[in-house]
């Protein structure tokens, strides 16, 4: 049962009839949340990226503590269509009880290869037009119908990465959830405060 936005959820018990009158009975009836469903690791290639439906509930994961001088870099696919536009939302879990600064990018597998490339050179985001610097919002339109891949890093190993320093963020509080949103083709891109623009 998903609960209704902003509404609650009734529940209704008949009795049971039979011939004669009514037969008492007695009924247990519980209700709890769901977990999340979560991310299964390993899933930094493109071979054991973890599976996202487009306009279902987030999927949970966690930037591990570095291992061995290699960040956790978790890789996330959907299956896109041509000419439509998705959001992909990166969103700090518990707030300021995660450490996790999240970035998201998105990629396409090269003509012919196993290798991931860009999807499209604007295609990375470590900030949110909706929620400042601690989220991660990236919308990007698909040239051609196929599977995209989505890659969930910490912002601070990515500027690590970028100064040639060995990573150093991660551990089990880094945690987030990711999803994918089916948007309209006109939203702009969001790239973390570096530059604005258009797929």
């Amino acid at each position: 049962l998903r609960r209704p936005s902003g509404g609650p959820l009734v529940f209704v018990i008949d009795h049971v009839t039979a011939t004669g009158g009514a037969v008492a009975a007695t009924l247990t009836l519980e209700l709890r949340e769901l977990d999340r469903a979560q991310e299964a690791e390993p899933n930094d290639r493109a071979a054991t990226a973890n599976v996202l439906a487009v306009g279902t509930d987030p999927l949970t994961g966690v930037i591990a503590a570095p291992a061995g001088g290699v960040e956790d870099r978790d890789l996330y696919r959907f299956e896109a269509s041509a000419g439509r536009s998705y959001a992909i939302d990166v969103l700090r879990m518990g707030g300021a009880a995660s450490d996790v600064d999240p970035t998201v990018s998105a990629w396409r597998s090269a003509e012919g290869s196993a290798r991931l490339v860009r999807e499209n050179p604007l295609a990375f985001a470590d900030e949110s037009p909706r929620r400042g610097d601690i989220d991660a919002r990236l919308v990007v339109a698909a040239r051609r119908a196929g599977t995209m891949y989505v890659e969930v890093r910490d912002a601070r190993n990515v500027v690590a990465e970028r100064a040639g320093l060995p990573p150093t963020a991660g551990g089990p509080v880094h945690r987030y959830t990711v999803f994918v949103s089916e948007v309209s083709a006109t939203v702009p891109i969001d790239l973390g405060g570096l530059a604005k623009g258009w797929l």
